[in-house]
């Protein structure tokens, strides 16, 4: 993809947007609806385990957390009395993506070094580890969701990373 410095920033900017307006929408959903409409959501990743036809707009921010997210009433956040689309870490994970996103823009001239892609795995690896000692006595969202953003951040770094190293080797 060859491209100027301003299209590869916009490309950027547009991802960023994508993952924050995803972020904004699955923490305004269950606060704009009635206490109650979204309970008991457990479901499969990469599966519509729900019917959202009835559901408007907040629909569609459901259903994309149904894709994207096991949706476990225990691991997701509860506002107004209704389940979040994702969980805490999904949550983290998509809100880190975009701050990633953004902050290549500004790092952008740099975001060629060997060490970037080191940086951005490392970042990634924090949800892993968290994940491997899970304490058996129960989960913490807090620690979920913080694991979740550190490693959302190392995937928006590296998406940047390949778009930068996919410029310069094309052009």
């Amino acid at each position: 993809m060859k491209g100027d410095t301003g299209d590869m920033r916009g490309i950027l900017a547009a991802g960023a947007a994508v993952a924050l307006v995803l972020t904004a929408g699955f923490i305004l959903c269950p606060l704009t609806s009635a206490p109650g409409t979204f309970t008991d959501l457990d479901g499969s990743p990469a599966y519509i385990d729900h019917d959202w036809s009835d559901d408007g707009v907040q629909g569609i921010f459901y259903m994309t957390g149904d894709v994207l997210c096991h949706q476990e009433c225990d691991r997701c956040p509860q506002l107004n009395g209704n389940q979040m689309p994702v969980c805490h870490r999904d949550l983290g994970i998509i809100l880190g993506m975009g701050l990633g996103l953004l902050l290549c823009i500004p790092l952008w001239n740099g975001l060629g070094d060997r060490r970037t892609p080191f940086i951005a795995i490392a970042l990634g690896c924090v949800t892993v580890v968290q994940w491997m000692f899970n304490s058996p006595s129960g989960d913490d969202g807090t620690l979920r969701f913080v694991t979740g953003l550190v490693s959302g951040i190392g995937a928006g770094l590296f998406m940047g990373w390949m778009l930068k190293r996919n410029v310069v080797n094309d052009g």
